[in-house]
């Protein structure tokens, strides 16, 4: 698999569905929201990002990707490189390369379409 601007959207799109299973017993109806997290040099090149509550990142590089997390207390969870780790292993045990598989840019924009509407 090739990370190229598609694989990094892919990453993205699938960090923000992770991010919003996200709940907490004392609110009611376990109330989902979106876990934050925190990207280096995002969208500068000068401070950490924090990105809170909504939203989806766009336009990472290979460096920030490396950096996005998750904090636990003193703990970091590395979801960018957990979610490649992830694409990797489904790559081998299918036989198929990320990379190499078409977008299909009609269902992707309903799907952004639908997800805007409904926040």
């Amino acid at each position: 698999m090739i990370v190229d601007k598609n694989i990094l959207d892919l990453i993205c799109d699938l960090e923000y569905e992770i991010a919003h299973a996200c709940h907490n017993d004392n609110t009611p109806a376990y109330k989902r929201y979106r876990y934050p997290i925190w990207v280096d040099y995002y969208p500068s090149e000068n401070e950490p990002y924090f990105l809170r509550n909504t939203g989806r990142l766009v336009n990472i590089n290979l460096k920030q990707l490396d950096t996005m997390h998750y904090k636990f207390g003193n703990n970091r969870l590395l979801i960018g490189s957990a979610i490649i780790k992830v694409l990797r292993l489904l790559e081998k045990r299918y036989d198929i390369d990320f990379s190499q598989l078409k977008l299909c840019k009609h269902c992707h924009d309903e799907e952004r379409l639908a997800e805007d509407r409904s926040q």
